[in-house]
């Protein structure tokens, strides 16, 4: 966590009462991603990881499929750049609709038409116990260090049904998530069936990305928008928010949750 965080002089007040102490935050940097010498995205984000998410960063919007396919990787932290060089061509020169999202840094979202476009649900995958989703979200919540030192990061984590295999943070949620499927992009990990953690709010573009890692739950502290629970439901993926403790909301495809008390499927 050293390096990632920053020690601040401020004035602190509680009950009308002032004091000068040390505050801790979270270190913001910006980070431009180039791909095969063109400019793709600058990103504000939490300078470490940086190299993951860049892979995570193609790789969620489809411009790599595998870490085979790209060639080097350059850091420059100090001038805030990262270059990319692949063995395959950049597909954003295909129709994209560039979108400004919702999320952290209003975001440039690289939104391909195809993903407008109806698609055939799947509902294969594994179903999960309501039981076994709120030890796995207390789980979750014990690893962000860096959010109990600062409170001013988002977590994502990857899972499957024996625990938590990846975990990230950033100050954006997307990032954490592109961080996430950057480490397994590298690391030749599978995301088929996989479980999506994160504390923040789900919003299109976050569902879109967990079905490009092919999950099949999506879980959240935070709510969701109307938006990506249509989407979740279109795709087949369990969109789980508000999970806090053994409460949960339970926006899509139910019938893979398992309650205990009838051992029979939502």
């Amino acid at each position: 966590m050293r390096g990632n965080t920053h020690k601040l002089p401020i004035l602190r007040s509680y009950r009308n009462k002032k004091k000068q102490v040390e505050d801790v935050l979270v270190k913001e940097s910006s980070i431009t991603i180039f791909y095969n010498g063109r400019k793709i995205v600058s990103l504000l984000c939490t300078p470490m990881e940086l190299m993951e998410l860049a892979v995570g960063f193609l790789f969620s919007e489809g411009i790599l499929s595998h870490f085979e396919e790209i060639k080097w990787i350059s850091e420059d932290p100090e001038r805030g750049l990262l270059m990319v060089e692949g063995n395959v061509e950049n597909s954003t020169a295909q129709p994209v609709d560039r979108v400004v999202t919702s999320g952290c840094g209003q975001g440039i979202f690289l939104f391909p038409s195809e993903e407008q476009e109806e698609d055939e649900i799947s509902m294969g995958g594994i179903s999960l116990s309501s039981d076994w989703i709120s030890q796995l979200i207390k789980e979750f919540y014990k690893r962000s260090q860096l959010y109990l030192t600062t409170g001013g990061v988002h977590s994502c984590a990857l899972a499957n049904e024996g625990g938590i295999i990846i975990f990230s943070e950033d100050i954006g949620r997307h990032n954490a998530l592109d961080k996430v499927a950057g480490k397994c992009v590298i690391e030749g990990i599978g995301t088929k069936d996989s479980i999506i953690l994160t504390t923040g709010r789900v919003s299109a573009e976050m569902v879109i990305k967990a079905k490009r890692m092919n999950a099949t739950f999506l879980i959240s502290r935070g709510a969701p928008t109307d938006l990506s629970v249509a989407i979740s439901k279109r795709v087949g993926i369990t969109l789980i928010g508000f999970c806090r403790g053994e409460r949960m909301n339970i926006y899509s495809h139910p019938e893979r949750v398992i309650f205990e008390d009838n051992d029979q499927a939502a």
